[in-house]
This record gives C-alpha cells, structure tokens and sequence, in this order.
C-alpha cells in the first residue's frame, strides 16, 4: 500500500505543478491564437463619396519662378581676348612696371589650362634699369590665370 501511497502523492504533486503552470499561462496568447475576452478588431468603412453638388478644389501648381537665363558660353577667341586683357592689366598694376617706366607691352603666347577662364599668358614689356635709368631692360613675365583672375606669375 505504501507503493500507491507515494505514486499517488506524485500524480497529486505533477497535477498541482500543471495547475499552477495554467494560472500563469491563463494571460497569455500565441501569434495565430486570440484571448477569449479580446476586442474585436473593427471593419473597414470607405468614407462616403462627394456629391457631386459639393464644389470640388482643383489643384493647380504653383507657377515657375523665372529662371535666370544661362550665361552663354563664350567662344575660344572671346575667352583668350579676356584672358589677355586680365593678364595686362595686372601687369600695368605691378610697382617694378609702373615706377619703372614700364612701356611696349607685348603678348608672346596664351595656353588655355583646363577650365573656363584658366589661362597662362606670356608678356614682355620694357621698363627702366633700377640702378642704371639710361637704360632699359626687356622683361619676361608669365600670369597663369584662375577664372580670369591672377592665380601666380614668374618673371623671367
């Protein structure tokens, strides 16, 4: 009788740990499955159409701002006359041209660089000697030339 007594005591004891496991489970629910007491989910209603009484508003797009008008591109000749004279123009600004007398202000070459207003431009002109004034010196001076701006120059 004692072998039933502790079986029994175990079906007792495996039945009050399911039951507790119950308890804890009651609130809550898998993915596929629902809780008994849960909302149900409410149906889609299509909102009513227009009459068509009621005035519609169209929508119309708002104007364009004008556009700038693009600047036109100039042609290679153009470009090279606005080099040229950027580049002499600096040259007629340096001290050593105009305390110096400087005069016959000659282009000897222009190479175009890549972008539009990069230019080396090759220029001579006389001036006078700094320590001897009767006479003269030839000078040779190379402006390179960054959006027809003085970016660096050599004499030469």
């Amino acid at each position: 009788m004692k072998r039933y007594s502790t079986v029994f005591s175990m079906i007792i004891l495996v039945l009050a740990v399911l039951a507790s496991g119950c308890a804890v489970m009651q609130g809550t629910h898998t993915l596929s499955s629902k809780p008994v007491d849960a909302e149900p989910e409410p149906e889609y209603t299509p909102e009513p159409a227009m009459d068509p009484e009621e005035p519609r508003i169209e929508m119309v797009p708002a104007p364009k701002p004008e556009a700038e008008p693009e600047p036109e591109e100039m042609s290679f000749d153009e470009e090279e006359a606005l080099a040229i004279q950027a580049a002499k123009d600096f040259v007629e600004s340096l001290e050593g041209f105009k305390d110096q007398k400087g005069r016959d202000l000659q282009i000897k070459s222009t190479v175009k660089t890549g972008c539009e207003g990069c230019w080396i431009v090759e220029l001579t002109f006389i001036r006078a000697d700094k320590y001897y004034p009767d006479k003269t010196e030839k000078i040779r001076a190379n402006v390179k030339l960054k959006d027809f701006k003085m970016d660096s120059y050599t004499f030469g």
